[in-house]
């Protein structure tokens, strides 16, 4: 292993910061302190109208992901798919040709060959219209049904202590620093789940003896084209994080939490989180979607989660495009 290889001395600094981020986490917990703090701000309540809009675009989303995955593989059919040429006349007296020699004739099977960059370059510029149009679509509809809550469940008795004396030792946040400090709290939340996502992804894979990778990755990993690359990043990077997070913690959790006990909430939505992902990723970014549903409990940022989802699909993409 070459220690100066970019992939190795990126992974290693990532891999430290998660060290420091473990340290600091674990003497909070030793000093019985939070490692993130309780916000001040009250969550905002989630309407039945934002739940349902979440369902619809979730079975929609599953739908036309099926429906690509099918449009690929017609596509990749058709291009490996050898040219048939006329046949009439030629083989006559084929009875008459020995089995063998006519077994040996046989064409070979075609290989199956990866979309040219044109083709994926359509079909990225698709998926981000549509997640385009579902976050718009999302956002004015959660916007607009939030006025139409005329009341906020209660918390449940037994939480309402531990919440209440967590805010008062908790100091006030000037408003000028706020989104920094989410964004610090996202990227803490991400070097914390970081490790245990390596374990998980290496335990699965080591039993399954799957190797196989998100369809993104395959992309990069097929061609690197810098228009390609590009459509990937804004996929990955920003439009996956900003539609997700608002549909599974913003809505969904925020929802489940004003009905349930918070852990519960989150565990759940973490499942949920999970499940809309292909195996073995599945599995692997379950202590990733648990840290999300946590952090989102605490703080109630919407910027704090997507921060954490943001820098994890940075990651990946960057440890695929060095080869690693």
């Amino acid at each position: 292993m070459d220690l100066t290889e970019p992939s190795i001395v990126i992974l290693l600094v990532v891999l430290c910061a998660s060290l420091l981020a473990w340290t600091y986490a674990v003497g909070r917990m030793i000093q019985r302190r939070p490692v993130f703090e309780l916000t001040k701000r009250p969550r905002l309540p989630v309407s039945d109208y934002s739940i349902a809009a979440v369902g619809l675009l979730l079975i929609l989303g599953q739908l036309s992901s099926a429906a690509a995955t099918t449009a690929v593989s017609k596509r990749i059919e058709n291009k490996a798919t050898p040219r048939v040429l006329p046949t009439e006349g030629v083989l006559e007296n084929i009875e008459d040709v020995p089995t063998d020699e006519v077994a040996d004739e046989s064409p070979e099977p075609a290989a199956v060959a990866p979309l040219d960059t044109k083709v994926q370059v359509e079909l990225l510029l698709n998926g981000l219209m549509v997640e385009a149009f579902m976050l718009g679509f999302l956002l004015l509809i959660h916007l607009i049904a939030q006025d139409r809550v005329a009341t906020k469940p209660a918390p449940l008795p037994n939480e309402t202590p531990f919440i209440a004396g967590e805010l008062a030792n908790t100091p006030p946040m000037p408003p000028a620093h706020r989104a920094g400090y989410e964004i610090m709290q996202g990227a803490l939340a991400f070097l914390l789940c970081l490790p245990w996502v390596f374990l998980f992804n290496y335990a699965i894979r080591e039993l399954t003896k799957d190797e196989s990778l998100h369809e993104l990755l395959v992309v990069v990993q097929q061609d690197q084209s810098p228009l390609l690359l590009l459509l990937v990043a804004a996929h990955a990077v920003v439009m996956a994080p900003l539609l997700e997070e608002l549909q599974f913690r913003v809505i969904l959790q925020g929802w489940l939490a004003d009905r349930v006990r918070g852990w519960l909430a989150v565990t759940l939505i973490a499942l949920m989180f999970c499940g809309v992902h292909r195996f073995p990723d599945a599995f692997a970014i379950l202590p990733l979607a648990l840290a999300l549903g946590w952090l989102y409990h605490r703080r109630g940022s919407y910027l704090g989660v997507v921060t954490t989802h943001m820098l994890f699909n940075v990651f990946n993409l960057t440890m695929m495009l060095l080869g690693a």
